[in-house]
This record gives C-alpha cells, structure tokens and sequence, in this order.
C-alpha cells in the first residue's frame, strides 16, 4: 500500500454529516422560531444552539436549473465550511436561496452571506 498525502479537506475542515441540518423535523422548527435575515440574493434562518454549528439549505426550482442550484449549494457549503470556526455563537443556520443567487458568483455570494451572518451576530 502507498501512503499518499491526503486530498482535499481533511479534519476539522470536512462538512461532516454532524455539520448538516437533515430532517424535516428541524427545518420546521428553526422556520417555526428562527430569526430571519434576508439579503438580495438569500436569505438566513438563524437559531441559537449548545452544540456546534450547522448547515441547511433551501435551494428551489425558481432558483435555475439543476446545474445553477448544484453550484449555488456547493458554494454555500464552502462558504460555511471555511467560516465554521468564526462563528461567534453556536447556531442553526438555514440558508434559503432566492432568485438572484444563481447570477452571481460565488466570490459575491460569499460577501453577501459574510454580511447577512455579521448582522445576526450582532
């Protein structure tokens, strides 16, 4: 067997399967008694949490087709993959996509999530 050097992230860095938001139950919930922050482009599901942070996301048809809702969620989970360990509180964070996130770039999406999760900071 040949030890190679690890690709991609590793560690801490991962979006493990603990990092997500998966069922109906908890979207429900933090829709029920969430804090919401909109932006142009998305919109924030904010509710506090003991645990570390996670990550769902709402991604609809109105958004584009299947390979702009595919980009529009990989940016996001990258986003919120580099930025895990900055949050200053543990949360439950939904981001909800709207229309306008297809046409931009991930580059401007992230500003525009850095801004919107800095005023639920506050």
């Amino acid at each position: 067997m040949i030890d190679e050097a690890p690709r991609g992230a590793t560690g801490s860095q991962r979006f493990r399967r603990a990092d997500r938001i998966r069922s109906s139950r908890d979207y429900a919930r933090i829709r029920r008694v969430g804090r919401r922050y909109g932006a142009e482009s998305v919109s924030l599901e904010v509710v506090p949490r003991e645990l570390g942070p996670r990550l769902g996301l709402v991604v609809g048809k109105r958004i584009g087709n299947a390979v702009e809702r595919t980009r529009v969620k990989r940016a996001v989970r990258e986003w919120f993959r580099l930025r895990r360990s900055a949050f200053a509180h543990s949360a439950d964070i939904v981001v909800v996509a709207r229309p306008g996130a297809a046409s931009r770039t991930t580059t401007e999406l992230w500003h525009e999530l850095d801004a919107t999760i800095a005023r639920a900071q506050r």
